[in-house]
């Protein structure tokens, strides 16, 4: 007697028993984010599997797990369990729907109820799939996300109209994998088809494949693509961008923007491109007495302040020379007298690059 009671307390809690329980477990428990509101039974039933398997209680529902009898030291522990997995599946489903299995004793025949329901895969059902694989084209959408729309619906039919699979024994002519093939390369068509003329170098490279390439490794050789392009896009840009910034910097000392880059010569008050055509007109560059009011010289270089030099000409005189005079000259002579500092050192305003 102590020997049973001992092996029934061992059976609740080893973990890898269908009747183990986790003290965290309760009826309320969501095994699925969605309620099922008897759409999409396909997905729904795929998250509840999952999260039954998790918990180690698929055997409850899909018939591996005979209900003990009465005077079975078990029965208790699987009344609890199949109690438990109850509270679970009516969590998961609409209220309406919720109410119709109620009172149904079992996980088992709520597991088959369901089933019956709404698991039968009906025409309307794979043609509004169908409607809904032709609907969708990738246009602006990215690899990724066509080709998560296409296979979530392509998942969906396989699940209502799963393929044939052959029963003979000791079967060698491998037609499960040759359907499963024609499936496939029907199923590539169709995702290259409706691609957009983006990728129209890639299309045309893959069907000239001897052997078409599954629909998986051409989605990985599409999204290797998309990341090159958007590679060489960046590629592309920052020179163009590093460009404009040295195109239009400010030229120290000149008031100088802007052109891009050549062979800039300034020549009596004139900018040359170096390739023998004249470009915009620099402004000349004058000097201004501040003592006399006549340009051409500075304030420290005035005859009138520092003295005239011996036969220096009479006033009419000077402004008639001075009229006669080339631009060369004056600006020659305006520069000379500026890039004089006055302590015998010279220092340049212009920088040609």
């Amino acid at each position: 007697m102590a020997a049973q009671t001992e092996n029934q307390i061992e059976l609740t809690q080893d973990p890898s028993s269908v009747y183990f329980l986790h003290p965290s477990d309760n009826t309320g428990m969501k095994l699925v984010n969605t309620p099922f509101d008897g759409t999409s039974y396909g997905n729904w039933k795929r998250s509840m599997v999952i999260g039954l398997t998790t918990k180690n209680k698929m055997s409850f529902v899909d018939g591996t797990l005979i209900k003990p009898v009465l005077t079975d030291h078990k029965y208790k522990f699987w009344s609890r369990c199949n109690s438990m997995i109850t509270g679970w599946i009516i969590t998961a489903l609409d209220p309406q729907i919720a109410a119709s299995i109620l009172y149904v004793d079992t996980a088992r025949a709520i597991w088959l109820d369901l089933e019956e329901r709404f698991g039968q895969a009906s025409s309307a059902q794979l043609y509004a799939l169908e409607q809904g694989i032709f609907q969708i084209s990738q246009d602006t959408l990215a690899i990724f996300e066509y080709y998560t729309q296409l296979k979530k619906i392509w998942d969906e039919i396989d699940n209502l109209k799963p393929l044939p699979k052959c029963e003979c024994a000791q079967c060698t002519c491998n037609i499960t994998q040759k359907v499963l093939k024609l499936q496939q390369d029907q199923r590539l068509m169709f995702f290259l088809m409706k691609m957009s003329n983006e990728f129209a170098n890639v299309r045309s490279h893959i069907l000239m494949m001897d052997t078409l390439p599954t629909l998986q490794q051409v989605y990985r050789m599409l999204l290797q693509e998309q990341r090159h392009k958007e590679i060489s896009k960046l590629t592309v840009q920052e020179p163009v961008a590093f460009a404009g910034q040295n195109n239009f910097r400010q030229f120290p000392n000149t008031g100088y923007q802007g052109l891009p880059k050549f062979n800039r010569t300034f020549s009596a008050g004139k900018f040359n491109s170096g390739t023998g055509s004249t470009g915009f007109q620099q402004r000349k560059i004058n000097y201004f007495c501040d003592h006399c009011k006549i340009p051409g010289h500075s304030k420290e270089r005035c005859f009138k302040l520092i003295g005239y030099p011996p036969g220096f000409k009479t006033n009419q005189q000077r402004k008639f020379a001075a009229c006669t005079t080339t631009d060369t000259t004056d600006e020659s002579q305006s520069i000379k007298e500026s890039s004089d500092n006055g302590d015998g050192s010279q220092s340049s305003n212009i920088y040609v690059e």
